[in-house]
Parts: C-alpha cells; sequence; structure tokens
C-alpha cells in the first residue's frame, strides 16, 4: 500500500461533530517547518471568564492595598500574586486570598530601588523580574521578594524597549523601536523594531528580527504634531519560556522560534477570519470618535491633526492587536477592536502547537498581565479611577 501524502498525515479534525468541521485545523510540513492553518470560519469553540475570585485595591485603606500606577504582575506557582506599582516603587506580593504579604523596592538608584518600575517576567522557580526606565533595566527578586541582582540592557538603552522577554535559562529578549526623523522629508515613513537576543548579564548577543512597526510622521514638514495613518497595523512580539513568537498586525500569522543556537523558526500559525477592508464611513466614524476623545483638550492643532483629510489610511484592519504567551503555554492572540466597540475586547486561543483552541470575549479592562491554564488576570478600573488587581477564572465550554 502506498503512503500517504504528508498532508493527509497530518490533517486534524476540528473541535465540534460532523463532516463540517472535517481539516479545519491542518498541519503541514515544509522544509522541516510545520505549517498550522486554521479555518476559524468553520471553529466556533469558546472561552468565557467568570466573576472575580480575587480583588486587590482598595479607594481608601493601608497603602499596600492602593495602587498609583500598576503596570504589571503575575500570578507565581503556589497562588501569590506580584504587583509592579510605578508611583509606590514597589514590587508587592500577595496570598492566594489577595492578603498582602510583603513589599519590596522603594524609590532611588540604589541596589533593590527603582526609579520607575514597568513590566514583570517570571521565570521557573518564581524568580520575579521587574523592569525599570531610564535608563532600562531589569531588577531580580527571589521567590522570597528579596533583591537578588539588577540587569542593565547593553547597549544602554534610554527609554523602555518596544518588547521585553525573559527566557527560562535567564536570557533576555529586547526590542527597540524607531521614532520619527523628519529631518528626510519623507511625511509618513515606515519605522521598524529590531528584536535582540541578550545574555542573562544583559550584553547583546544578536538580533534575531527586524519587523516593519507602522509609518508615523508629520502632516506636512511643518506641523508640530506626528500621528499614524488611521488604523494602521504594527509589530507585535511574545517571549516566554523556550519560545520567541513574532507576528504583524497587517498579517494572520505567527512565527514561532526556538530559543535554541540561530533561534530557528519552528512553527507557522495561521487562522481565517472575516473581510477586513476598511471603507470610507469606518474612517468618517473614527473621526467622529476622536471628536468626542479630543473635545475637552485645548492644544491647539491636536483634534486638527488626527482628523485632518490629509491623514492617510490603511487599506486594511490590522488583524491583531497584541500577542499573550500564557503560563501553560497557550498563545492568545488579542484581535483588533473595530471603531464602535467600546464596551469588549476579543481574544483568539491556540495551544502551544498553533492548534485553534477558542474565542474568548472580555469586558475592555485596563490592562491584561496573564493567561493561565484556568485564569486571567488583569487589571480593573472604576468610574473615580481606582485601580483593582483582578483575578479571574477562565474556562472552555
Amino acid at each position: 500500500m502506498r503512503p500517504l501524502p504528508a498532508f493527509l498525515i497530518f490533517a486534524l479534525v476540528a473541535c465540534g461533530e460532523g463532516s463540517s468541521s472535517a481539516t479545519a485545523i491542518v498541519v503541514r510540513d515544509s522544509s522541516g517547518v510545520a505549517i498550522v492553518e486554521n479555518d476559524l470560519l468553520r471553529l466556533d469553540a469558546s472561552c468565557a471568564l467568570g466573576d472575580p475570585v480575587v480583588s486587590i485595591g482598595e479607594e481608601e485603606g493601608a497603602p499596600e492595598y492602593q495602587f498609583a500606577t500598576v503596570t504589571d504582575a503575575r500570578r507565581l506557582s503556589d497562588g501569590r500574586i506580584a504587583v509592579a506599582d510605578m508611583r509606590s516603587w514597589q514590587l508587592r506580593y500577595y496570598g492566594p486570598d489577595g492578603k498582602h504579604l510583603k513589599s519590596s523596592g522603594r524609590q532611588g538608584e540604589g541596589p533593590g530601588e527603582f526609579r520607575q518600575p514597568y513590566g514583570m517576567h517570571l521565570r521557573p522557580g518564581d524568580t520575579v523580574y521587574v523592569g525599570d526606565i531610564r535608563p532600562y533595566r531589569l531588577l531580580v527578586f527571589g521567590p522570597d521578594g528579596e533583591w537578588l541582582r539588577t540587569i542593565d540592557a547593553k547597549p544602554m538603552m534610554i527609554n523602555s524597549p518596544g518588547f521585553s522577554g525573559v527566557l527560562d535559562d535567564g536570557r533576555l529578549m529586547l526590542a527597540n523601536r524607531d521614532f520619527p526623523d523628519m529631518s528626510s522629508g519623507e511625511v509618513f515613513k515606515l519605522q521598524t523594531m529590531s528584536v535582540a537576543l541578550h545574555e542573562a548579564d544583559g550584553t547583546q548577543i544578536d538580533t534575531i528580527s527586524v519587523l516593519p512597526n507602522g509609518r508615523s510622521g508629520m502632516l506636512v514638514p511643518s506641523s508640530r504634531f506626528t500621528t499614524m495613518p488611521f488604523f494602521e497595523s504594527y509589530a507585535h512580539v511574545a517571549a516566554r519560556g523556550d519560545r520567541i513568537v513574532l507576528g504583524h498586525g497587517a498579517d494572520r500569522e505567527l512565527k514561532l522560534l526556538g530559543t535554541g543556537a540561530g533561534t530557528p523558526l519552528t512553527r507557522i500559525i495561521r487562522w481565517t477570519g472575516e473581510n477586513r477592508d476598511v471603507k470610507p464611513t469606518d474612517v468618517a466614524a473614527e473621526k467622529d470618535r476622536l471628536r468626542q476623545v479630543y473635545a475637552k483638550i485645548t492644544m491647539p492643532g491636536v483634534l486638527e491633526t488626527e482628523t485632518s483629510d490629509q491623514r492617510p489610511a490603511a487599506g486594511v484592519f490590522p488583524a491583531m492587536n497584541g500577542i499573550r504567551l500564557g503560563s501553560d503555554g497557550r498563545i492568545w492572540i488579542r484581535e483588533y477592536f473595530m471603531p464602535g466597540d467600546t464596551l469588549s475586547r476579543h481574544w483568539l486561543g491556540f495551544t502551544a502547537d498553533g492548534k485553534f483552541d477558542c474565542r474568548l470575549e472580555t469586558p475592555r479592562y485596563a490592562q491584561y498581565f496573564e493567561f493561565g491554564r484556568d485564569y486571567l488576570l488583569v487589571l480593573n478600573e472604576d468610574s473615580l479611577g481606582v485601580e483593582r488587581v483582578q483575578q479571574l477564572p477562565l474556562t472552555r465550554r
């Protein structure tokens, strides 16, 4: 008997029953790289969130329960939650029940002190890395919350990176973004994001990718304000464990890289979706929204720039607005929120090997910190601006 072709060997039956869902997920091999194609027009599995099981943050009360500007949070292996709060210059630890356990750090330049804590990463063993900016560095804390060391990015990065990540082996992923340069005379110039691998001590090893990162500039060279085309797409990067994920908002595609020698391409994930063409009515609706947003801003020229007829528009809406690598290995894609969708956000979940898992619709939270096997950590703000870090149960229907 002749062997089956490779694409048939790897054809997968999607979630659900019936022949209509057969081969809705197909895995094929291309020169040693697995390509996973997900037909989301035929896949409808969903995930759902429940009410918060942990909520940390109060309008009034003890200082350790009041937040000024939370920049990140992670759940540790024993259920504790670590929170980075920018304006208190602290890394705070809370128990699985939300009770405050310990605060580390303070404002300053010395060992274990923060200039401006921004972003957090978790390694096995509950070692916590907290970013600190101007110039960028990482403060490392042990599982007990004690400061261990500080890592300076080399070469020095004045501002926060466009992306940062810490791999299981301690190496760092840092990305530099271009900024508009009007000296060239080019009104709208394509920017890039350079993604680099660094040693555990912060020394750069190699640039692994340079990604297009949207156009920006001035409508005319004499303008006071920079802007970007309506509905522009940007680069998105994620790194955790032993994987690096690269994507671009204009494409329904992710590239997964290994962390071994040469950071080889190991897998490509693709998915289908609805038509995303930008219509004139979409641009008009966005201008109306901006007029409401900027109604109370008195700086001359801002509203005129943002709603100008000279401001171009992208041909298609972005497919994604962010990537998250969950603590359980799943990959979460934040879909671009379309004009008028002000109350909810939509996510696509894929298994660690790139097969569609579920769709998730959530309320519009201020930040999405971490996806886990059965939880989501978010920052929720009430109408008074009170910040609360919340852990929500996440289930697959």
